[in-house]
């Protein structure tokens, strides 16, 4: 779900939280914020949505919003400055493009192992793939990967 901002520059969040998780949405929340500022697409000074914002566009409870800047907070991720808002703490880097990819093959020959492990044939496994990208990417291809940025 997305999330834009400010009057001078348009900065675009996306959100994908999955409700039937065993992680909690607030730890969803967190770790897709972890990960944009991991790619770039958030940097240091820029604002997340307020809580009640961010809340009311994903239809969820505020606490729950709270709770992940709390641990974004703690982190060292973001910081909160009282009347103003909560921004991506100064510091805050990406991780180079080939430390992202090594993480995401990673994550992928842990799925494959696990899709092999429970016996699930090649050809299934490449439908779903497939099935994922397509949900995933297809979706997200109307919309720029990385959002533009203008400086004023």
């Amino acid at each position: 779900m997305p999330f834009f901002r400010g009057e001078h520059r348009s900065l675009s969040i996306w959100f994908h939280l999955e409700p039937s998780s065993p992680i909690p949405i607030y730890a969803q929340i967190a770790e897709q914020v972890k990960r944009a500022v991991a790619g770039g697409i958030l940097l240091p000074g820029d604002q997340l949505p307020s809580v009640r914002e961010l809340a009311m566009k994903l239809r969820i409870n505020p606490n729950t919003v709270a709770r992940a800047y709390l641990e974004l907070e703690r982190e060292g991720v973001v910081a909160t400055q009282r009347g103003r808002g909560t921004f991506v703490a100064d510091g805050i880097r990406a991780l180079p493009e080939v430390e992202r990819e090594r993480e995401v093959k990673g994550d992928i020959e842990r799925a494959l192992v696990k899709a092999r492990d429970y016996g699930i044939k090649g050809e299934k496994v490449r439908a779903l793939f497939a099935g994922a990208m397509r949900r995933l990417f297809v979706k997200s291809a109307k919309q720029p990967s990385k959002p533009p940025r203008s400086e004023e």
